[in-house]
Formats: structure tokens, sequence, C-alpha cells
């Protein structure tokens, strides 16, 4: 897949050309998905509290139902249940981490929130659903705090595989 002024460029063998953008915040999610060589377009908008498995799920039955294809309903998957973690433990994990290729992620608190940012792109919220395992709300994964329970080590981010990064410095 290309990627061209702000749009994902793609050739399908079945569809042919397709130009495609979507993304998401914390509250909703969108996709625009035009099929140039059909000419047919999906536009998905939401603010459903929903993964993002599930949203593709509903894309792909869109997408079948625009084709005349046979498709299945999307399954709504429970949401975890989020808990309150203090704002004074939240603050053991404030600080800045880096991956292997140098690429650093911050972790920041205000109040009794938490939010991640991965170098030059948006910060997410960070929703509890334990102590050390958090979800990137309006992205598909998960982070995990490793190490010292006073000020952890490793920060691990699992999106279909486990990215580590290692502190670096703490937040003041």
């Amino acid at each position: 897949m290309d990627y061209g002024y702000g749009w994902q460029l793609q050739q399908d063998a079945e569809y042919g050309k397709i130009v495609s953008h979507g993304g998401s915040w914390p509250g909703f999610s969108a996709a625009l998905i035009r099929y140039i060589d059909r000419n047919a377009l999906i536009v998905y908008m939401s603010n459903a509290p929903e993964t993002p498995e599930v949203e593709q799920s509903i894309i792909l039955a869109l997408e079948n139902i625009l084709f005349g294809k046979p498709f299945e309903l999307p399954v709504r998957v429970e949401l975890p249940t989020f808990i309150q973690v203090p704002a004074e433990r939240l603050t053991a994990y404030a600080g800045t981490y880096a991956l292997d290729n140098g690429v650093r992620i911050y972790v920041r608190t205000e109040g009794e929130m938490a939010y991640l940012q991965v170098e030059g792109q948006n910060r997410f919220p960070l929703q509890a659903i334990s102590e050390t395992e958090f979800r990137i709300r309006g992205v598909p994964g998960v982070v995990r705090f490793e190490g010292n329970k006073a000020a952890p080590e490793t920060l691990v981010i699992v999106q279909g595989q486990e990215l580590v990064a290692l502190r670096t410095e703490t937040e003041c």
C-alpha cells in the first residue's frame, strides 16, 4: 500500500484502484474508502465505543454489502472494565521511554489521567485495566509497565507484537 497527499493508495485485484483514509480520536472514529474503478464509496463514522477489530469487521461487512457479496454482521465485543488508578500511582509511570530504534515514547499525567505519546504522533489517553496495564483509547493495543513498582523501568506496547521501551528519564 502506498501513501500520497494524506491518502492510502491501493491497487486491488478484485476492486481496482482504492483511495482511503481513516482515523480516530477519543470519542469517535471514521473511514472513507473510495473504489475509483467501481465508482463506489464507503463513509464510516462512529461515536460508539467499539474496539478497532469490531470497526474493521463493520467496514468489511459494508464492503460486502456494497458489492453484493455475502456478509456477516459484526459481533460486538464487551469492552474491558476500567479501574481508577490513584494519581500518585500514575505519577510513577510518567517519564520518557525509548525503543531500540531510538524512538521516544512519552508518558505524562494530568491529575488522575495518564497519556501516551509516541514521538511525532498524537497523544492518547490511557485507560486502566489493572494497576499496571492500560488500554490505549482509540488505538488497538495495550500498554504494560514492568519492573520496579516505584518507578517501572520498562513500558511494553502490545499491538499484535510486543514493542519494549526502556525508561530513559522520569518526569520532573
